[in-house]
């Protein structure tokens, strides 16, 4: 399907696919491991295939990973898997990057769930969803928004301001490791081994001088009784 507004080299995206009904793969640890690694592959101008014996131990996929590419398609600056959808925020690089990168990820770790689940059919929605930042406005909150995604397992109403428990939250997010958060805050936050090597992190320092400012913009959205300006982003892509 040719997309109405076509993805523009060298801006920034907030990218974002969910799985056909509903379908939890990333609560399977094979799965999020799969595709955290595979992302190493995936984002390369050359189309790669990882080594034979690249299987669901964590161990050897990170043996048969290496941190560098040669040619990425995209910059990574953020990455939040949810239980049925992929959050990323992406730059691209070159012309037709980003959907190369998601098509190629989508299919591998579709294929890879239908093997293992003895499952037929398509595992993700598609087109993907592609919203480009167009102000700094838009882009701090994009970027705390996809970090406080984890917030729906434990504070369902976060995004209006009805988040009970901050102490809970913060925890909650600081020990969800399938998240950059790690990558941007305090030292005791855990995160996926494969996660940092992954990230761009530049980016949001234009933002966030200190690694206590990200949560405690999380906190400042989280609090409040208020959805995010119209202006700001569609609100409707955002659940």
């Amino acid at each position: 399907m040719i997309r109405k507004e076509p993805i523009v080299t060298g801006e920034i995206y907030h990218v974002c696919n969910r799985t056909v009904s509903g379908l939890e793969i990333f609560k399977q640890k094979r799965i999020s491991d799969r595709f955290l690694a595979t992302i190493y592959i995936s984002n390369n101008i050359e189309s790669r295939r990882p080594c034979r014996s690249f299987n669901d131990a964590t161990d050897d996929i990170l043996c048969q990973t290496t941190p560098g590419v040669v040619s990425p398609l995209i910059d990574i600056l953020a990455i939040v898997l949810m239980p049925d959808h992929f959050h990323l925020l992406v730059r691209q690089l070159v012309d037709g990057g980003i959907s190369r990168f998601v098509q190629r990820q989508c299919n591998s770790i579709g294929k890879y769930f239908n093997i293992n689940n003895k499952r037929k059919g398509h595992v993700f929605m598609g087109p993907f969803k592609a919203i480009r930042l167009v102000s700094d406005a838009q882009a701090e909150h994009i970027f705390t928004y996809i970090h406080a995604n984890p917030l729906d397992l434990a504070e369902p109403k976060w995004r209006e301001g009805g988040v009970k428990d901050w102490g809970n939250g913060k925890k909650f997010l600081k020990n969800y490791e399938l998240s950059s958060l790690g990558v941007y805050t305090e030292g005791d936050t855990k995160i996926h081994p494969l996660i940092p090597g992954l990230i761009d992190k530049e980016f949001a320092t234009s933002y966030f001088k200190s690694k206590k400012d990200h949560l405690n913009a999380i906190l400042g959205w989280a609090s409040r009784n208020a959805k995010l300006s119209d202006h700001l982003v569609d609100n409707d892509y955002l659940e």
